[in-house]
């Protein structure tokens, strides 16, 4: 049984397509975003960023901060706007799941906004 303490991540766009977002939502999206991103980066606005973990550049991306209560889930977001590909999305995923985020479970972004009196 999962914590809705945890934070989760998932491609809320079809792998394999010119870009691939990753959504990540949790108590832990902002401290996930300055460990990946080396650059500060502005509540709801695109900023361009390296993504990088232990010295390696995963990809060239867009990244923004979704500040909770104010999002979808009424949690702390951040979204990677990346490259397609699974190659990409795998690579970024390791380092998520390095960090202690987990996959979300289908719906489950759906079902916090749910509990969180956003629907």
């Amino acid at each position: 049984m999962h914590s809705r303490n945890d934070t989760i991540f998932a491609p809320s766009t079809a792998i394999g397509g010119a870009i691939t977002v990753i959504r990540i939502s949790g108590p832990d999206s902002v401290s996930v975003a300055s460990r990946l991103i080396h650059k500060p980066l502005r509540e709801r606005m695109l900023t361009y960023a390296a993504i990088s973990f232990e010295g390696e550049v995963l990809d060239e991306s867009m990244a923004v901060i979704f500040p909770g209560p104010n999002s979808y889930t009424g949690e702390d977001m951040l979204e990677l706007h990346c490259h397609g590909g699974l190659q990409t999305f795998r690579r970024i995923s390791d380092a998520l799941i390095t960090f202690g985020i987990r996959p979300a479970e289908g719906g489950e972004f759906t079902k916090r906004a749910f509990l969180n009196g956003k629907m």
